[in-house]
């Protein structure tokens, strides 16, 4: 076809296309810089990659699709969608803040927090072959996977430093806690629904009717059978030798990179005074050289730094940091301690959080490993390197053949030595051994694989690599009544007990508005009737959706306060509010105290971190690709 249309684009007919061609963009002109639409969204100019987008949207769907039997509905899958994209706009936004502010993490910390992931670990303990092979099921590499975990870090002492300088005044965290321990005294009885059951009768007319007008709720689900090739890994282990001097090189390259330490790390005690909507920059800088002041009067550092300083992490510590890669801290503080002797003390230092006044305490050298210490750990790795270099070149064979076999994977498994394996009974939402994994099932049930009858493109699973094919395919169907009367007529009782609980709950509240008091007369035997006594927020034992209605009712004036609600069990509850108790802070211990005071610094620092978010994306130039997220 191409070579037809190349045949015949000759002559004049060629050249009143070319003419119309370049009046179209002299007239309406071509956007350059649209052409690239690989990317979900633009942030201040820098791309979010829809590759990655849709990598994370896929793992967000699967983990979700486990509890929708019938798939996710459309208005759920557009709030995840949406929600996906506003979590990476904000990360964006906060790297590139970092960026500007200056924040570095080091190889020595990105390595630390990775080795202390539990998904990475294995009895414990930090396991290479783990750490690709979870990687590799998520479709990352480990330099891709480290960049994000360094941005992602670099991000984190943004936060905290934002969160840092939270506080609360002490009339603040007295009104918390008189709000978070409020009791309500309340009586309450709840119907159950299931008391009506034995006396309701469903005629055979409304089950038919049922089933006729909700044909869609009582279909059988839709399967399929598959054939499969699966490449485990542990194949390319089999194959894998490593030498000596291969070893030898791998130790020369790491330690060129200051793997096996070699790095300085220096411990430093600091004092913050911060500049915030209470302190202005020169009162602060004010502060800080009154307390320099001292420091050269000859009174104790640890000591001021544990009356003065604004930075809660340190505080306690007397200012103490410890041990720490200079590279961790924005470029004032770290220039400051770098370009120290142990015992000199500088200051005021100017950071985006106040003045510090620094003192560098000790500095100690990592010494390098050899390559007899470290050889066992190399060989592993270097064998699980190559091991992955195999496994991903068979992988790439088994990809190659599958593509080239188009519908049979017969001559796939001829040429490659694995066995043709079949799995039936699969559905959208469940399916047996590795058709269990819900990318495994989302492939099958795709339209080139369903509908046209090809062979998969290669799955990444933790077992291995694997292609697919559909051998076998039951669509859904309208069961038949006879299998389904049962279930309907079960629902149906269920419908009509709780209207009656709801009928008869509606009555007791106007009953007991007229008495003014909860009236129990006439409830069923099975009711549960509970006495007036105080409620906490938190009151275990009593229905959620019951203990928020008594907290969101307005204080009681004087007349008990009474109202009713259908509970999420088809329950019908009745409460009596007759009180309110605010809490009182003079009650609690002093541990208790500055736990509340920590947890209301915490919600309180959230609060300015999503509104300091929310002025970078008001500020920000973002472009959303909505063409290709739809």
């Amino acid at each position: 076809m191409l070579q037809i249309i190349r045949d015949k684009l000759t002559g004049w007919v060629a050249i009143i296309i070319f003419i119309f061609i370049g009046l179209a963009f002299a007239l309406w002109g071509i956007d350059i810089g649209g052409a690239n639409l690989n990317y979900a969204a633009k942030v201040n100019g820098e791309d979010i990659s829809l590759n990655d987008f849709r990598r994370q949207q896929q793992n967000q769907l699967s983990q979700y699709a486990q509890f929708y039997q019938d798939g996710i509905p459309p208005e759920i899958e557009d709030r995840l969608r949406q929600n996906l994209l506003e979590s990476m706009i904000r990360e964006e936004l906060l790297s590139q803040r970092s960026d500007k502010f200056g924040y570095r993490v080091g190889n020595v910390a990105v390595a630390a927090a990775i080795q202390e992931m539990p998904a990475f670990q294995a009895d414990g303990e930090f396991s290479m072959d783990l750490y690709r092979g979870r990687l590799l099921a998520q479709g990352l590499s480990p330099a891709g996977f480290e960049a994000r975990m360094r941005t992602a870090l670099r991000n984190a002492q943004l936060q905290q430093g934002l969160s840092g300088s939270g506080f609360v005044t002490d009339s603040e965290l007295a009104r918390y806690v008189a709000l978070q321990d409020q009791q309500r005294e309340v009586a309450w009885a709840i119907i159950p629904a299931t008391t009506f059951l034995d006396s309701i009768s469903i005629a055979e007319e409304a089950i038919v009717a049922e089933y006729e007008s909700n044909s869609d709720a009582y279909q059988s689900p839709e399967t399929v059978a598959i054939q499969y090739l699966l490449l485990p890994r542990e194949l390319a282990d089999e194959s894998v030798t490593v030498s000596e001097q291969e070893l030898q090189e791998y130790y020369d390259q790491e330690s060129a990179v200051g793997r096996f330490g070699g790095s300085e790390e220096r411990r430093a005690r600091h004092i913050l005074i911060s500049v915030d909507d209470d302190t202005d920059d020169a009162a602060a800088l004010a502060a800080a050289e009154a307390v320099l002041a001292r420091i050269e009067s000859g009174e104790d550092f640890a000591a001021l730094a544990a009356e003065l300083s604004d930075d809660p992490g340190s505080k306690a510590q007397g200012g103490d940091l410890g041990f720490a890669d200079p590279e961790i801290y924005v470029p004032p503080f770290r220039e400051a301690i770098v370009t120290s002797e142990p015992g000199q003390i500088k200051g005021p230092v100017r950071t985006q959080f106040g003045y510090h006044i620094i003192r560098l305490e000790e500095v100690r050298d990592q010494g390098t490993k050899s390559f007899e210490e470290v050889r066992d750990d190399l060989l592993l790795e270097l064998q699980a390197r190559k091991a992955e270099e195999v496994f991903y070149e068979r992988a790439a064979e088994l990809r190659d053949l599958a593509f080239r076999a188009f519908n049979e994977l017969a001559s796939v498994a001829e040429d490659t030595g694995l066995q043709l394996q079949q799995i039936g009974g699969i559905t959208r939402t469940a399916g047996p051994g590795l058709a269990s994994n819900p990318e495994v099932r989302d492939v099958a049930f795709s339209d080139p694989v369903l509908l046209d009858s090809e062979n998969s493109d290669t799955i990444e699973l933790d077992e291995g690599i694997m292609v697919l094919r559909v051998t076998g395919h039951q669509p859904s169907s309208l069961l038949p009544l006879d299998a389904v009367r049962d279930g309907i007529r079960a629902k149906l009782a269920r419908a009509e007990a709780e209207a009656r609980a709801a009928e008869l709950g509606r009555t007791v509240v106007e009953q007991s508005l007229s008495a003014g008091q909860l009236v129990t007369e006439g409830l069923p035997e099975a009711a549960s009737i509970n006495e007036s006594r105080f409620v906490k927020r938190a009151e275990a034992g009593l229905a959620a959706d019951l203990l928020v209605a008594i907290f969101a009712a307005r204080k009681p004036q004087g007349e008990a306060l009474i109202n009713g609600l259908q509970l999420a069990s088809g329950d019908y509850a009745i409460y009596a509010l007759t009180g309110v108790k605010a809490g009182d802070i003079n009650t609690l211990t002093e541990i208790e105290v500055n736990q509340r005071r920590r947890e209301l610094v915490g919600i309180t620092s959230n609060l300015e971190l999503a509104a300091y978010i929310a002025k970078l994306r008001e500020k920000a130039s973002i472009r959303i690709n909505e063409e290709q997220l739809n």
